[in-house]
């Protein structure tokens, strides 16, 4: 089926990773280039929708399918597509259960979606050659995400991603470079790389010299996205498995300024016992090592985590073991999943799961642990300076602050009235930090605070 002139209008609604996003951006940008026009970010109808879904716990596959059919119900007459790693993982159940999706697409081809509405063949590396000329990438022209990778070999007991995903799969150095440099030049001042295992970067291909400039490893790609000749950006790098967190990418953060001072490594559990029941390739002890190298070489860092609670066969000892083991590593931030079974892994085969009332305790337990955990980084970063994205406003009873993250990923917020910031989002500001919060920071703007 190819779609008619009459269906000009489309909407892409991204659920999960920076992954997802960058991929939602991609399909974007080719649907531009044909002529498409995008709706608002709110409840504008469309005439196409494509669903960029996400399937790592089953919240993620529910609010894929509330998405799909909210579609269909705000106009019966639109061409619904659904695409990513839910329909890659989940394809008969989606086709028999949820009638309102006309295509599902899977993770491996999802320039298929955008051939039945252009109505041609697209080469899969036209595909994800980043097109030039296009200033209408996304909506909220903020923060892009370019990926640098997909797939996974870690085969974790749990995760559905790497079924999802597949093998690992790297794109050239040129295409990263070209995509980033595009951003750059619309304007665009903080740009995350993404992957579904980051630090597998240009370890699948075979044959490359180490310092081919087609494939290079993941420290060598940073450094040398960080001294582009360009003057006001930063690179954030997204998630990494721990034991990619190498030297050679610690010092290369140190050495450059234009990388984020901020890290987001899952640890998954602090119980040995169940990460042995995870398939995590590492102990707590190796985590703490990479941990205390970190804030060694990087001060003032930002270490973020993803913890799974109430995995099959967790006790009471491994929930306490975990925690005293995040506090003890004061990171900044926790990410807490309760455990849901995703099909096909081999998690979900095992026989003690644990109750859910109990599940929804411990759940609960972790976050109040993670709200202490980022009321003392907040604590840590008051009264100092800080380079703030100006990303949305926030509204209060009586003003309007402007709010963004920092480098190291403190939430700020920071008065804008009587500056001359009204037309400033998406840029940088300048922000000294003087009150902290549950939810983060309160600052003043410095204009003329240099860096």
């Amino acid at each position: 089926m190819i779609i008619g002139e009459k269906n000009k209008s489309f909407k892409i609604i991204t659920l999960g990773c920076p992954l997802n996003q960058s991929e939602s951006d991609l399909m974007r940008a080719r649907l531009h280039q044909a002529g498409y026009s995008e709706t608002g970010t709110g409840d504008d109808t469309a005439d196409i929708y494509i669903i960029n879904s996400c399937t790592v716990t089953q919240n993620a596959a529910r609010k894929s399918r509330k998405e799909a059919r909210k579609a269909k119900k705000g106009n019966p007459d639109a061409w619904v597509c659904l695409v990513g790693c839910y329909g890659e993982m989940e394809y008969e159940e989606i086709k028999e259960k949820i009638p309102e999706i006309d295509l599902i697409i899977g993770t491996r081809n999802r320039e298929k979606a955008i051939e039945k509405l252009v109505g041609q063949e697209l080469d899969l590396n036209q595909f994800h050659n980043f097109p030039q000329d296009n200033n209408e990438i996304r909506p909220d022209k903020i923060r892009p995400a370019i990926k640098i990778q997909e797939g996974c070999d870690q085969s974790c007991s749990y995760c559905i991603v790497t079924l999802a995903r597949g093998r690992p799969k790297s794109r050239e150095f040129r295409q990263i470079k070209q995509q980033v440099k595009s951003y750059l030049e619309e304007g665009y001042q903080e740009i995350i790389l993404a992957g579904t295992n980051m630090g597998l970067y240009g370890k699948d291909v075979k044959g490359q010299s180490k310092h081919s400039y087609k494939f290079i490893d993941l420290p060598m790609l940073v450094s040398e996205l960080a001294t582009l000749p360009y003057d006001d950006y930063r690179i954030r790098i997204s998630s990494l498995e721990p034991l990619e967190m190498t030297e050679e990418l610690l010092y290369a953060m140190k050495e450059h300024d234009k990388i984020c001072n901020y890290l987001y490594l899952p640890l998954q559990s602090g119980s040995d016992r169940i990460l042995k029941l995870m398939n995590r390739k590492y102990t707590t002890d190796d985590f703490a090592r990479i941990v205390e190298k970190a804030k060694t070489l990087l001060p003032g860092v930002g270490i973020m985590t993803d913890l799974i609670v109430g995995f099959p066969g967790e006790k009471e000892e491994d929930h306490k073991a975990t925690m005293e083991f995040v506090e003890e590593l004061k990171l900044s931030k926790l990410h807490v999943f309760p455990y849901s079974p995703r099909p096909k892994t081999l998690a979900a085969s095992f026989n003690v799961q644990v109750r859910p009332d109990i599940k929804r305790a411990r759940t609960e337990e972790m976050k109040e642990l993670g709200q202490k955990l980022a009321r003392r980084f907040y604590q840590e970063n008051l009264n100092t300076r800080l380079r703030v994205l100006y990303e949305r406003n926030y509204e209060t009873s009586d003003k309007i602050l402007g709010e963004g993250f920092s480098e190291n990923y403190c939430l700020v917020r920071f008065e804008t009235k009587g500056t001359n910031l009204t037309n400033k989002k998406g840029e940088f500001v300048n922000v000294i930090s003087h009150q902290n919060y549950d939810w983060g920071l309160m600052g003043s703007t410095s204009q003329e605070v240099k860096y």
